[in-house]
């Protein structure tokens, strides 16, 4: 989250830290960002492949050009009957029906309270985790009560709060690690929080780059930044390593004004607030179906789904203007992919042999395919 100072460095990091995220789930991998600005675009995506894969692909390819203030990644290891990933209506991440609000859940809520809350708050999925999402946006029902409980914040944060606090109400077995992000009108938010299941660190680069970053280990961390030299070499001594403990909520906000993050607000939810235990009350809160509120970055269809494995062809398509076309789109994909890799050597003078081998060798399959289509026109 945040400006950054330096986006191409900041796209190699997030892919890094996308790509070691893999280690804790390679049934899917998706993302969902913001870009700055009152009119910024909302960057969503996600499909049932590994994030290795999925780093290579032309939608992530974008996000080194997009440059977002708020980005949420998370890779998928899919718990047994709650929801197969090949649906990709199950995976991560989950986000509101307008899109400005997106959410990223690592562990499992119990079946016990899961069924119970299912009573109150209707989802979408089988995934456990849209619970969590739905629970945080049902507290808009009440948003003027929640700005007495809340009076430091304006009514929207302060029912984004009570949210938070009908969870922590309600999820007493359950693991969680949990990211939410929100962008709205100027401003973007992210509330970080877990419980003692799961762990969750902040990595503080506000001094380098203007931004923090999060992750599940340190170690997907320092894997991270290891794999690529440069980058190591230009945070330094600058980065911070901070374990957000459990049963408190981290709130970080960005605006025009303050695109940087002056300061991280933290809350114990164990010792501010006396909580009541959950019950049933009144109607199932269903979901506010309302259109995208702002325009989505998105290969997805309207029903989110996604044909699991796609791959590239092993042979020329058929005679035929449609296949042409696609192996057009696939060269071109390949073409943007070298010219991002470029920029970022040339620029920021940080590429490992690795890839650039990988990108010469992109070079050379382009050349032949382009041979390729020579041949068939020809033909």
């Amino acid at each position: 989250m945040g400006d950054s100072k330096k986006p191409l460095v900041t796209y190699q990091i997030i892919t890094k830290l996308f790509e070691k995220t893999e280690s804790r789930g390679q049934d899917a991998a998706g993302f969902w960002g913001t870009q700055p600005g009152k009119n910024g675009k909302v960057i969503y995506h996600k499909e049932p492949i590994k994030a290795t894969v999925l780093v290579k692909k032309e939608i992530w390819r974008r996000i080194a050009r997009l440059n977002p203030n708020l980005l949420l990644c998370h890779a998928r290891a899919a718990s047994q009957g709650v929801g197969e990933p090949c649906r990709n209506f199950n995976n991560h991440p989950f986000v509101s029906h307008n899109r400005l609000v997106g959410l990223v859940h690592n562990g499992r809520i119990t079946d016990q309270e899961y069924q119970a809350l299912k009573q109150k708050y209707e989802v979408l999925s089988e995934c456990d985790s849209e619970i969590l999402l739905r629970i945080f946006e049902g507290a808009e029902r009440y948003a003027k009560k929640a700005k007495e409980e809340f009076p430091a914040f304006s009514t929207h944060v302060a029912s984004r709060f009570a949210g938070l606090r009908d969870i922590f109400s309600v999820v007493n077995q359950g693991h969680m690690a949990v990211a939410i992000g929100e962008r709205h009108e100027n401003a973007r938010y992210l509330w970080l929080f877990r419980n003692m299941h799961r762990s969750l660190w902040v990595a503080d680069l506000r001094e380098s780059l203007g931004q923090v970053f999060f992750c599940s280990t340190p170690e997907i961390w320092q894997d991270a930044v290891a794999s690529c030299s440069s980058v190591q070499n230009f945070l330094g001594k600058s980065q911070k390593l901070i374990e957000v403990p459990p049963e408190e909520i981290w709130y970080f906000k960005t605006t025009a004004d303050n695109p940087h993050i002056e300061r991280v607000q933290r809350f114990d939810v164990s010792k501010d607030y006396d909580y009541k235990p959950w019950a049933f009350e009144g109607d199932r809160q269903v979901v506010n179906r309302s259109e995208p509120a702002a325009e989505v970055i998105s290969k997805l269809d309207d029903n989110e789904e996604v044909v699991k494995g796609e791959k590239p062809p092993s042979a020329l398509p058929p005679y035929n203007i449609s296949g042409l076309q696609s192996w057009c789109q696939k060269i071109k994909d390949r073409v943007n992919d070298i010219e991002t890799q470029a920029l970022i050597m040339t620029q920021e003078g940080c590429i490992t042999l690795n890839d650039f081998n990988e990108l010469v060798q992109s070079m050379e399959q382009s050349e032949r395919d382009m041979e390729g289509i020579l041949r068939l026109l020809e033909g």
